[in-house]
């Protein structure tokens, strides 16, 4: 458990637009309930940064927070979701704990400094989302070069 946020961003992904507006203003709603402050994706000193969208915006936003130290709650609303913590009608339960600080941090295991936010609850699950569609091979690039091969 960390401390209670008390300033995010949210970065959305522009492939869905009318989902990720509803989802954006979920929570913007859910900050202000929380008394927590909703920046820009380019501030600096963000607690935290909700992405909104699916693998290819989780990886523009662990890109864009490289060296920063900024945590990425990742609510999925693309295919596969394999990067993010969370499913979008997941979204609400996930992000009241994570505004209450009841998150970790998990490094990634590459040469790239960033962080993923698992949820420590059992009820939100952030990983074997590949399994669960089917995938045969998930591969996971980076301004399309591929860097590993899941499956």
């Amino acid at each position: 458990m960390t401390e209670p946020v008390r300033r995010i961003a949210v970065l959305g992904t522009t492939g869905r637009p009318e989902v990720v507006a509803d989802a954006r203003c979920r929570v913007e709603e859910a900050a202000a309930g929380a008394g927590v402050e909703v920046g820009s994706p380019e501030d600096e000193a963000l607690d935290l940064l909700v992405v909104l969208g699916g693998d290819g915006t989780m990886l523009r936003a662990l890109r864009s927070t490289l060296g920063s130290g900024t945590p990425v709650l990742g609510i999925n609303f693309g295919r596969v979701g394999f990067l993010t913590t969370a499913d979008g009608v997941e979204l609400e339960a996930a992000l009241t704990r994570a505004l209450a600080g009841e998150f970790r941090v998990v490094e990634l295991c590459t040469s790239l400094d960033a962080g993923l936010v698992i949820a420590d609850q059992d009820d939100v699950k952030g990983t074997g989302r590949a399994v669960e569609c089917g995938l045969q091979a998930l591969p996971a690039d980076l301004e399309g070069i591929v860097l590993v091969t899941y499956g």
